[in-house]
């Protein structure tokens, strides 16, 4: 080791910063002339005087160039003005004075970007859309959504720097409500993840469901069928209806037609029986409305069945009379004979009494009668009665 070598080197020249980024900072200089230099230190601080500390020490008298960096932020902030010094170290350990400080600021957190906006109206999705930000350190974008502006939680992010939109359709089984309204805001991030400040919120409703149908009714007393009806709904695009029936007020109701009509003509039911319905509409994005309120409809009863009936009989008849139904609608009786293969209609009457014809004599004949209605219902036999033609 020489003697120069333990005398304090020369101060570099030249120290100065060749760029600033996200927690990092280059700083370069002018190589050291002196052959004795075995390399430099680089000093930092918050403050442009008082302690700097030793951040690096550069092994190499031809190294030019240092790139102060922290991905972590836990030595570099963000938006944070620094400065730095440097020395010069021979190969006897000396030292040289330090450079003066040279400063400069990381770059803080990234520009907002701009124009966001969020497209109401939309069938269970919002779709929202922002300019895309120029700035060199945007590495893409964060969506946030709330029920609220103070409720806005991570959705999204979007890892490409020229994305400019983003289809909200709610998470993974968990579908946007329908006429609900959203809010949004779009924040850029840089390659550290630090994301830049809520400049905009916006918010969006996605489409309702169509109202309700009002002004439902069922018409009862019909044979073996009722026809419902409704007011037609106001929205624009209405594609038809949805009538629902049940057996009960509180029951399950099953889908038995849609219709584009406001009416539906629900036929083959019991006849006698109480039946219930409700109706939604049905908007052309398959939307459904609530249901109505519940309408029933009881259909036309069977008619009373002939009761008293007597037969009075000769060697080849019989006259029959009974008690006629109270009902005001019977059109006529349906006069049978009843036997081991069923029932075999022998004649029709209109009035409470009928005379049967062509029987064998001396032979037992089974008599039943049914009342029909002016709609075509029949009631249920009256009870049989027996008897046997004279000799």
């Amino acid at each position: 080791m020489t003697a120069s070598s333990r005398i304090k080197p020369a101060t570099p020249a030249s120290l100065q910063i060749a760029s600033s980024g996200v927690r990092s900072v280059s700083l370069s200089w002018t190589a050291h002339p002196d052959p004795d230099i075995a390399g430099y230190r680089v000093y930092r601080h918050v403050q442009p005087d008082g302690v700097f500390t030793m951040i690096k020490d550069i092994a190499g008298r031809t190294v030019s160039e240092y790139i102060d960096q922290d991905k972590s932020g836990e030595k570099l902030k963000d938006g944070v003005v620094y400065y730095y010094r440097l020395t010069a170290v021979n190969v006897g350990g000396a030292e040289s004075d330090f450079t003066p400080a040279v400063s400069v600021a990381t770059f803080g957190p990234p520009p907002a970007p701009a124009e966001v906006k969020a497209a109401a109206g939309l069938v269970k999705q919002s779709i929202v859309t922002w300019t895309p930000s120029t700035a060199k350190d945007v590495a893409g974008y964060t969506i946030y959504r709330g029920d609220n502006p103070q409720s806005l939680k991570q959705i999204k992010k979007i890892r490409d720097p020229k994305a400019s939109q983003y289809k909200d359709t709610g998470e993974w089984g968990s579908r946007m409500k329908d006429g609900t309204e959203y809010f949004y805001t779009v924040r850029s991030f840089n390659d550290v993840d630090v994301e830049s400040e809520v400049k905009t919120v916006v918010s969006a409703t996605t489409k309702p469901v169509p109202a309700a149908p009002t002004g439902v009714s069922a018409t009862s007393g019909e044979a073996g069928k009722s026809t419902i009806r409704w007011t037609a709904n106001q929205e624009k695009d209405i594609a038809g209806y949805r009538v629902t029936r049940s057996a009960s007020h509180d029951g399950s109701y099953s889908v038995i037609a849609t219709v584009k009509d406001t009416f539906y003509e629900d036929t083959g039911l019991k006849n006698g029986s109480a039946y219930f319905y409700k109706v939604q509409a049905q908007d052309k994005d398959d939307l459904l409305s609530k249901e109505s309120e519940p309408v029933s409809a009881i259909t036309k009863p069977l008619p009373k069945a002939p009761s008293n009936l007597s037969a009075q009989m000769t060697a080849t008849g019989a006259s029959l009379t009974w008690t006629a139904s109270p009902e005001p609608e019977i059109g006529h009786y349906t006069i049978y004979t009843a036997g081991f293969f069923g029932k075999q209609k022998v004649g029709e009457s209109k009035q409470a009494g009928y005379t049967v014809t062509g029987l064998k004599p001396d032979t037992s004949y089974t008599f039943i009668v049914t009342a029909v209605d002016k709609s075509g219902l029949e009631s249920e036999p009256s009870p049989p009665v027996t008897a046997q033609t004279r000799k």
